[in-house]
């Protein structure tokens, strides 16, 4: 029995003849990213084209363009990063369908899709940006591989990629897979998310004083005389607002807030 026989035997597999794609996303990514890519524009395009978009409310279309249009892009960028000129497309694809009437096929811009990304308490529909969207989903594997390092996926790439440090100090590598080069890209989100830092000069505390050194270990409290002489007083309230658990449970990761363009991707 052959090697490939025994594998598949053990692994209860099945052997197929093509290996283009795999659960539905492709196996291999050749040098232009575009083109591999493009099929996802062509099938938004086809969905835009078939709607009566002249029978449609405001309302209307903000639904089909937040529940379908957005959504068929997402699994795979998920896994993979997009290149700019598609995203920028895909966003056009959405202006257009947003602002155009397709009984006469004429269209007027009147705001930017960033300007429409806003929260609508600051006049926008919050409608996602594609760039900005597929670098949260990638940064979002790279915080599940950064929160479960023994999970299969977290230790293939440790091996491969940084083996002697962590997901957050890794470099990109020799001839990378075009997975790991999208992960690797959206790293910068996550620091970006886990860099609180307070402003105070810190002068009572070394360099790698941990927030324990702050609390009053026997009466489970902040120690709020110490805190009010290191820090400046918005972070003090900041600090003493924050509830301290009782259970003493371990300290973890926390990932925020984070900004793309502040984490500087363009």
């Amino acid at each position: 029995m052959s090697d490939q026989s025994l594998i598949r035997n053990a692994g209860g597999s099945v052997m197929v003849g093509s290996y283009e794609k795999y659960l539905g996303l492709f196996s291999v990514v050749g040098r232009s990213k575009y083109y591999t890519f493009r099929g996802i524009k062509e099938r938004v395009w086809r969905k835009v084209t078939n709607w009566k978009n002249s029978f449609l409310s405001a309302a209307g279309k903000e639904i089909l363009i937040k529940v379908v249009l957005q959504a068929v892009p997402t699994y795979t960028m998920s896994v993979f990063l997009f290149p700019k000129r598609l995203c920028t497309e895909l966003n056009s694809l959405l202006a257009k369908f947003w602002w155009g009437n397709q009984k006469n096929r004429k269209w007027i811009n009147w705001g930017s899709w960033d300007r429409l990304g806003q929260q609508k308490h600051k006049g926008g529909i919050v409608f996602r940006n594609i760039e900005y969207f597929n670098l949260a989903l990638l940064a979002k594997q790279g915080w599940r591989i950064l929160s479960n390092p023994t999970s299969l996926v977290a230790q293939i790439h440790k091996q491969k990629y940084y083996k002697d440090s962590s997901y957050l100090e890794a470099k990109l590598g020799s001839s990378p897979l075009f997975i790991w080069k999208s992960i690797w890209k959206a790293s910068e989100i996550v620091k970006d998310g886990m860099s609180f830092r307070v402003q105070s000069p810190i002068k009572r505390l070394h360099k790698e004083a941990m927030v324990k050194e702050l609390i009053v270990e026997e009466e489970k409290k902040w120690n709020e005389e110490l805190i009010r002489e290191i820090f400046v007083e918005n972070e003090v309230e900041q600090i003493l607002s924050l509830p301290l658990s009782k259970m003493e449970s371990e300290d973890k990761l926390v990932w925020g807030p984070s900004n793309p363009i502040r984490a500087n991707f363009q």
